[in-house]
Formats: structure tokens, sequence, C-alpha cells
């Protein structure tokens, strides 16, 4: 780039390479050059997109692919991102049907078959889903690339078997594929096992280093407690390892890692409620009228005074903070450091 600051070639790489790194700012600063030198190229769409994605602002992301797909509506790269964006944001339904336009495309590409029944996991559909692996392992295809295995790791994290994510992410790796480092650090779709040891170990094995383990904060002595609920349902649990809390209308879902993988639980309870609950437990406060936060959780505060966010890579989704409480609570995370 010194040579040439113009040249498209150089900041895409400089992209790729600081999403390997996992730099995504300098990522979006040269996706985004390269976009400005030529609006018309697909594959920069794509990229932007992906950093978009990786930065968990979908909204964002579907915005990139809109405009890619006005250039060309066919364009199977950024269909497969849409698909993905809608799996994160909860739109499974119109993520099948891009999932399965990509399939249409190219039926040997075992990741179309992974992200489909990936999607058919998340709803439930799991007779729909092994039907979907049966036809992934059937495919007619080399299968000691590491490619092959890194879409079954897809495909078993759709379905919960975090054991058998463990096992292929694992052979998929030992291949040594590039590529594959950047998605388990920055996607949000392995977020939920990040924190695992197996997993760690094979991005600190890929990147040769060892990673930052302060992501496992020293614990407290274990202060195990039952959340009650309406029903007679309850969680017996260590607040510490309690990551966020999600409420809708009488119902909350509560998140917390098990072995290092995010794991969750619907209870008929509401956020007042717990919050009364966990008063013991200071470091988790109401940060929004929907949610509740671990402050011991490794993430930032990203936004502005008008709108911020909890993030995390360990989290596929942004956690809102109310503007009325976004004071207090950046004085609180600030504490907790």
């Amino acid at each position: 780039m010194k040579l040439n600051v113009s040249s498209i070639k150089a900041h895409h790489f400089s992209a790729m390479y600081n999403i390997h790194i996992s730099d995504l700012k300098k990522a979006e600063k040269h996706s985004l050059r390269t976009l400005k030198l030529d609006a018309l190229a697909l594959p920069h769409y794509a990229m932007i997109t992906r950093i978009c994605i990786y930065q968990r602002r979908y909204n964002a992301a579907s915005d990139y692919i809109s405009m890619g797909l006005n250039i060309y509506p066919e364009a199977i790269p950024l269909i497969e991102l849409r698909g993905t964006t809608n799996l994160l944001l909860g739109n499974i339904e119109e993520a099948i049907e891009d999932f399965k336009s990509c399939l249409k495309a190219d039926e040997d590409d075992p990741k179309y078959y992974a992200n489909l029944g990936y999607a058919y996991a998340k709803i439930g559909f799991f007779e729909k889903s092994r039907i979907i692996e049966n036809k992934l392992e059937a495919l007619p295809i080399k299968k000691d690339t590491g490619y092959f295995d890194y879409a079954l790791a897809i495909l078993k994290l759709g379905q919960s078997d975090i054991k058998g994510f463990l096992i292929h992410i694992e052979k998929s790796a030992a291949y040594g594929i590039g590529f594959i480092f950047g998605e388990l650090l920055n996607n949000p779709m392995f977020s939920e096992v990040k924190k695992n040891d197996r997993v760690q170990n094979v991005l600190a094995k890929f990147n040769h280093i060892i990673l930052d383990k302060s992501i496992n904060k020293v614990k407290k002595p274990s202060s195990v407690i039952t959340i009650a609920s309406l029903t007679n349902e309850s969680l017996t649990i260590d607040p510490q390892d309690i990551s966020y809390i999600e409420a809708n209308d009488n119902y909350a879902t509560i998140y917390w890692y098990d072995s290092g993988v995010l794991t969750k639980k619907m209870l008929r309870v509401t956020l007042k409620n717990i919050e009364k609950q966990l008063l013991a437990s200071s470091y988790i406060v109401r940060c929004h009228k929907s949610y509740m936060i671990n402050l011991n959780e490794e993430m930032q505060i990203v936004g502005n005074t008008r709108e911020s966010y909890f993030e995390s890579s360990y989290l596929s989704i942004r956690i809102p903070i109310s503007r009325s409480k976004r004071k207090s609570i950046s004085t609180l995370f600030e504490a907790e450091k």
C-alpha cells in the first residue's frame, strides 16, 4: 500500500489479515476502501458483510447484502451470508429458504448442507436436520480435506451435539485450513463454545500462540443458589456462571456457562423477580428492561449516548443498555474490571 494506496488487492488482503487477528475495526477500514475503489465488485460486498456479522451488526450486514444483490440478484455467496444473517437475527424460516437456494445452486458443497441442517435443528426440526446430515455424509466428494469435517462441526453445533462438534472441529483444524481460525475467533455462530477448553486449544495451536486466559477469570468460592419460577421448574446454579438473562413478558431465559459452553434455560418468571433473587450477586445487574448482564463477562461497551450495547466475542448478540442506565452501568462495569 505504500507503493500504491489505491491497490484494491492490497486493501482486500489487509482486510483478510485483520480478520485473522481479530482486529475488526482495521478490517472494516480496508474493506470499505475496496468498495470505494470498486463499487460493483461483489466480493467486496461479501467481505464487508462478513465483517459486519463478526461485529454483531446484523442490520448493517443486511444493508450491504441488499446492495450487492441489487447488482447481481443470484450471487450465491451473498445469499449464503443473508441466510447466516437471518439465522443470527432469529429469522430461521427465511434462513432456511436462503440455504435451500444455495444448495440448489451447488449440491456438492458440504457447507450448504451444514447450514441448512443447523437451521432446521435450531427450530426443533431434528428429524429434518438428521436427513440433511445423512445427505451430507453421502456426498461423493473428497472428505479428507478438513472442509468436510468443518461442515459436520457446524451441523453438530446446531444439533447441540457439543461432543460431535468438538470431534469434527479438531479434525478439521488438524488439516491446517487457514479460514477456520478466523471463523472460530469471530463468527457469532461459534460464540457459545469459544470458552470451551478444547476450542481454546484449537485456537492456540492453530495460531501458534497462547491465548489470553483472562477470559476465564478467577472465581470466588462457589455460592450456589436456586432460581425459582412460577412453576415447579427451577435452576440451581453458581451465579458466577451466568452470562446474561433475557426476558420476554413473564418468561426469562437464563444463559450460563457449563464446561465452557453457553447453555440456556427458559423459566416462567419475570425479570424483576429474578433481579430480587440475585440481589446478593451485585455483579449481575439489570442494564435494560429486557436484560440482565454479568459485569464480569469479557466484553466492552460500544455505541454512543443515544444507543449503546455490551459486546463480546463470546456472545452472538449485543446486549442493549438503556439510555437512562448508561452512566450508572458504565461506572459499575469499570469498577468490576
